[in-house]
């Protein structure tokens, strides 16, 4: 009897142990009683396509026992882990996905939607649950804001309403699930409501939030929302919304502020380089969150920030109002869209560009500029040997649409949101930059406290300031970084760019080695504000010396200072600023593989490979017929010589996306692994000429080689753009090549007359 008790209590602990190793990971905080407790949730989710990260996200049921109105930063990390926990992996979600974060939490009635079904334009996917707390019932709601497909196309869809029409029919199948939760469950007495979202579902629910708080029916309404779109041409402050934006995250420049688009509720802004003086000390502590979840380095790339901000004024030029752009781009744009994903978001822009039709000439002219523009940007930074890569802006493994919309990525928001920042900040800091573009053959360079900051030499030489840094000055990299000031400076030609923070005083000085003509002007922006503007522009003719004026706040820039040398025919002169114009100057300075020059080569190759095809045909009809008649056996040149020039052409294709296109590994891989096919069919043919053992194994192995091939060559390290890469893959293609034409070596005579009739 006793043993079988012992048994009992054994399974039962055993039972107990299993089902609480089996529940999410669960943190009690230090020092609070179970009254007021906040707990730890460890949630997996997908930020970077097919890479799952995993992170703890806070939860009180005491975030919600105070009012909607004051903003909390716990509360803001707690529904980030709320909205993670939305997410699809892989267009999946991962398995009990929303108990994570959700059962954990102690939400009962945990009811996900649209997980199930073939993503539309309008479509929305989400979870809906609820407790109990105090007097109240919290209903929480978070809508799917990553992995999704077709919903892009729906992101397009502005139309020309009060709202944005594509977030608003997705706004309105949220709150119809909230309102059947409610009626399903019985819900009654005192409600609130939690809302959370990222990027596309943040738009969602930020319009959810402002229907819900307008209805009345919530006693609260706590809504906060990450990478947040514009939704209305009628904005309202509502109590109890907070959007956290990035100053620099595209996404949330969308739709145009120009068009009358804004957001419900209020605005905070994640720091940026642009904008905050102290922005390195801010990002080493972001980038410590960054390093504990990912295990690299959070870094920004304010090159590709401001080329992003370019193209959106640009897209604003090209279409002044909604009623415009809805008209004229809106189809086409919202069909391209509707297969988008990170890795091809520029192309599939350029593709839809192409299709634009009956466009007056000022818009025929503009759509070129965009489409050589966008062209410009892919051809420099997939390049392998980008000066980007080198300063750690650019980061080779990811993908050229996870590269360019780096500042929209969950993690980056999560780096933020958990860094040890004060909340004034990372939030509520400044939001001004002054672009200042300065147009001369000469050294420029920014000084802060007479220390140089950035700039960028004659050379097109970009000042390193790390390497200015004396280390051993200081006891930790903190008290460095604490020290460190940076701006941004992009050259081009004769162009250099600076992004300059205005809260703090600068001075941008000119060095110049000759007699020239010096041109700058300076357009003040805002993360508030799609557009920056400028009506003068300063020019003068310098001889060789230095010259300087100063930046600071909202003042206008000084008067120039002749350090040394001689300036003349100073003056200012009546300007408009042109984002149109801009591109265009800038696209035209550096020279870059363009979309139709990329088609042409692809057509070319499409049709030589064709032709070929075509002439093996015809011979291959010729030989047969003089076979038959003769007994002739023909050269098997005729069979080698076309793999070959095939083999040569697509080696050539291979070695171009190598140099020239470098983060487009998909196409890299694809002619890789078609070079290595065509040497298997080569060695086919030899094999069926020549049947020995050895000449089936080389088939084989070319085979397994160019499926090896596409897969492999795309993430080798021995990639790159270099001069030895380049010999080191033509010795390979040659010894490969060599051993498919070994198979055509004479064997048997039985072997050789019994393939005949194929040769």
């Amino acid at each position: 009897m006793m043993k079988k008790t012992c048994k009992r209590i054994i399974l039962v602990l055993l039972t107990i142990v299993m089902v609480f190793t089996a529940l999410p990971t669960v943190c009690f905080a230090d020092g609070e009683d179970s009254a007021g407790e906040t707990i730890q949730i460890s949630v997996p989710f997908c930020s970077i396509p097919h890479k799952q990260f995993e992170w703890n996200f806070p939860y009180s049921d005491g975030f919600f026992t105070v009012p909607s109105t004051d903003f909390s930063l716990e509360l803001a990390r707690a529904s980030m882990g709320l909205t993670v926990s939305a997410f699809r992996y892989d267009n999946e979600p991962l398995d009990v996905q929303y108990e994570t974060y959700l059962g954990a939490a102690g939400f009962t009635n945990i009811t996900p939607f649209g997980y199930d079904r073939t993503p539309a334009l309008d479509s929305i996917a989400g979870v809906v649950a609820c407790k109990k707390i105090g007097d109240f019932t919290l209903i929480a709601a978070a809508a799917c804001g990553y992995g999704y497909g077709s919903e892009w196309g729906g992101n397009m869809y502005v139309g020309n309403g009060e709202r944005h029409a594509g977030f608003d029919n997705a706004a309105k199948i949220l709150e119809e699930k909230i309102d059947q939760f409610i009626e399903i469950n019985k819900l009654q007495g005192k409600l609130k409501l939690w809302v959370t979202g990222f990027s596309r579902a943040a738009a969602v629910g930020n319009l959810t939030a402002a229907d819900m708080i307008k209805s009345g029916r919530f006693e609260d309404v706590f809504a906060y929302l990450f990478g947040v779109p514009r939704t209305t041409r009628n904005p309202e402050f509502l109590d109890g919304i907070f959007n956290i934006c990035g100053k620099f995250d595209p996404v949330t420049t969308v739709p145009l502020q120009s068009w009358g688009f804004d957001r419900y509720g209020r605005d905070g802004f994640t720091p940026a380089e642009e904008m905050d003086a102290k922005y390195q000390s801010l990002l080493l502590k972001a980038s410590n969150v960054s390093i504990d979840m990912t295990d690299t380095l959070l870094s920004n790339n304010p090159e590709v920030n401001y080329q992003l901000h370019m193209i959106i004024e640009f897209l604003g030029e090209m279409f002044p109002t909604a009623e415009e752009y809805t008209e004229e781009f809106q189809d086409i744009l919202v069909k391209a869209m509707s297969d988008v994903t990170f890795d091809n978001i520029l192309e599939t822009l350029l593709s839809a560009l192409s299709q634009l039709k009956k466009l007056d000439r000022r818009q025929s002219y503009s759509s070129d500029v965009l489409e050589d523009y966008l062209s410009y940007i892919i051809s420099q930074h997939t390049a392998k040997d980008q000066e980007q890569v080198m300063k750690g802006w650019w980061d080779p493994a990811l993908s050229l649409g996870e590269n360019v919309i780096r500042e929209h990525l969950p993690i980056t928001y999560i780096a933020w949101l958990f860094s040890d920042i004060e909340e004034t900040q990372l939030l509520w800091g400044p939001a001004y930059t002054r672009m200042i573009v300065v147009d001369a053959d000469a050294d420029v360079e920014v000084l802060r406290e007479g220390e140089v900051i950035g700039g960028a030499d004659r050379d097109g030489h970009v000042i390193d300031i790390w390497e200015q840094i004396d280390w051993q000055k200081y006891e930790s990299l903190a008290e460095a970084f604490e020290d460190l000031h940076s701006i941004c400076a992009i050259r081009n030609g004769t162009k250099t760019v600076l992004n300059i923070p205005m809260n703090d005083r600068y001075t941008i000085k000119i060095r110049t080695y000759k007699p020239t003509n010096v041109v700058y002007y300076d357009i003040v922006r805002t993360s508030h504000v799609t557009y920056g503007s400028s009506d003068k522009m300063h020019v003068f003719v310098a001889g060789e010396g230095e010259y300087s004026f100063d930046s600071y706040d909202a003042e206008p820039l000084s008067e120039l200072n002749v350090i040394s040398g001689r300036a003349s025919n100073v003056q200012e002169v009546d300007y408009t600023y042109s984002t149109t114009v801009m591109m265009a100057d800038e696209a035209g300075r550096s020279s870059h593989i363009s979309l139709k020059t990329l088609l042409q080569i692809i057509f070319c190759a499409v049709v030589f490979t064709l032709i070929i095809l075509i002439i093996c045909a015809v011979l291959w009809g010729i030989h047969r017929l003089g076979n038959k008649k003769t007994g002739k056996t023909y050269s098997a040149l005729y069979t080698i010589v076309p793999h070959l020039l095939l083999i040569v052409m697509f080696a050539l294709l291979t070695l171009f996306f190598t140099v020239n296109l470098f983060a487009i590994g998909a196409a890299r891989s694809v002619f890789a692994g078609i070079t290595v096919f065509i040497m298997f069919l080569l060695a086919l043919r030899g094999t069926l000429k020549n049947r020995k053992p050895y000449n089936i194994v080389i088939t084989t192995a070319l085979l397994l080689i160019s499926f090896a091939n596409a897969f492999i060559y795309q993430k080798s390290e021995l990639v790159s753009a270099s001069v030895i890469h380049t010999v080191v893959y033509c010795i390979a293609m040659l010894m490969l090549t060599l051993l498919a034409l070994s198979t055509f070596r004479s064997g048997s005579s039985a072997g050789s007359k019994a393939s005949e009739d194929i040769v």
